[in-house]
C-alpha cells in the first residue's frame, strides 16, 4: 500500500511523452535542460542510488566541466525546491536517489496494467484483457522523454519502453481478435505492418483478421509480401507462426482462439539486416536497477 509519508508523496511524474511533474498545486517547472535530464535519469532508476560519476557521464559524456559535481548538487537543490519536497532527491553514499513510488510514475502504472491484461488473457477473459491493455496504452502521450529521447543516457530506456508498448499493442490485438473484432482491426493492422515490416506476429494477426473477414486472397497476398520482405532483408524464410497461418488459410481450416504469449509478451523484432531472427522475450520491468552509462 502506498504510504502518504514517503519523501515524494503527492508528486506525479510523467515520462511517457514529454517529461513532466505535477504536485497538488499543479504542473512543476523543471528548469534547465541539464536539470531535466538529471531528473529523467533518476526516474529511470527510482529508489536506486546513482553515483555522481555515472550522473556526470549521463549529463556531459566524456568531457564534463570541472564544476560537474557542484552543478549536480545545484540541480538537485533546485529540483527539491521546485517539487516542494526537501527529501525527494537525497544524497547517499557517493550518489543520489530519487524517492518515488511506482504508482507515482506513469510508466509503472502502464506496466501494472499490462500485467493485468496479460493475466486476464491467460485466464480466458479477452474482454477484460482488452480493456486493461487499452487503459495501459492510453497513458502514452508520445515517445518516452519526448524532446530528450535521443540523449545517450536515456536512449536504451526509451527503446526498451517502446518495445514493451508494442508488445502490449500486439497482446491487445490478440484479445480483440479473440473477441471477433476482425474487420475493424484491419486498418490498424495495415498501418502497423507498414510501420514494423519485420515483425512477424503483426503480419500473422493481419492475415488472420483478413481471413476471418472473408478476404482469403488478401490474407495470402499479405503472407507473400512478408515472405518477400524477410528473404530480401534478412535472407530468412517466414517463421513457424506465419507458415502455420498460411497453411491453415490454404486448407480453409479454422483457427483456435489465440493463446497469450509467455509472460509478459513477445519482444518486438530488432529491425536489423544481420540475418538473425529476433528473440521473443521481453523484460517488462520499468525502472529496473542498473548503472546509467
Amino acid at each position: 500500500m502506498l504510504s502518504d509519508h514517503h519523501p515524494g508523496a503527492g508528486v506525479r511524474f510523467h515520462i511517457l511523452g514529454p517529461l513532466a511533474a505535477r504536485t497538488e498545486e499543479g504542473p512543476v517547472d523543471l528548469g534547465t535542460n541539464k536539470q531535466r535530464l538529471l531528473l529523467a535519469v533518476l526516474l529511470c532508476r527510482p529508489g536506486k542510488i546513482l553515483s555522481t560519476e555515472s550522473l556526470t557521464y549521463a549529463l556531459w559524456g566524456e568531457k564534463p566541466p570541472p564544476s560537474a559535481a557542484s552543478n549536480i548538487r545545484l540541480y538537485v537543490h533546485r529540483l527539491r525546491r521546485a517539487l516542494g519536497r526537501d527529501r525527494i532527491v537525497t544524497q547517499g553514499g557517493a550518489g543520489y536517489r530519487l524517492h518515488a513510488q511506482p504508482p507515482e510514475i506513469d510508466a509503472h502504472r502502464f506496466a501494472d496494467l499490462v500485467r493485468d491484461g496479460h493475466a486476464a488473457f491467460g485466464a480466458g477473459d479477452p474482454h477484460r484483457a482488452s480493456q486493461r491493455l487499452r487503459s495501459a496504452l492510453s497513458l502514452w502521450r508520445d515517445r518516452p522523454f519526448t524532446g530528450m529521447e535521443d540523449e545517450p543516457a536515456l536512449q536504451p530506456e526509451v527503446d526498451r519502453m517502446e518495445e514493451i508498448r508494442l508488445s502490449a499493442v500486439e497482446l491487445r490485438l490478440d484479445a480483440d481478435l479473440a473477441l471477433g473484432r476482425n474487420a475493424e482491426l484491419i486498418p490498424e493492422l495495415v498501418g502497423l505492418v507498414a510501420e514494423h515490416p519485420l515483425r512477424e506476429h503483426l503480419h500473422a494477426q493481419l492475415m488472420l483478421a483478413l481471413y476471418r473477414s472473408g478476404r482469403q486472397a488478401e490474407a495470402l497476398d499479405a503472407y507473400h509480401r512478408i515472405r518477400r520482405h524477410l528473404v530480401r532483408e534478412l535472407g530468412l524464410e517466414p517463421g513457424s507462426e506465419l507458415r502455420a497461418v498460411e497453411a491453415t488459410i490454404l486448407s480453409g481450416g479454422s483457427f483456435p482462439s489465440p493463446r497469450p504469449p509467455s509472460f509478459p509478451g513477445p519482444r518486438p523484432p530488432t529491425e536489423s539486416h544481420q540475418g538473425k531472427r529476433p528473440s521473443h522475450s521481453v523484460d517488462i520491468r520499468v525502472g529496473s536497477p542498473g548503472r546509467v552509462q
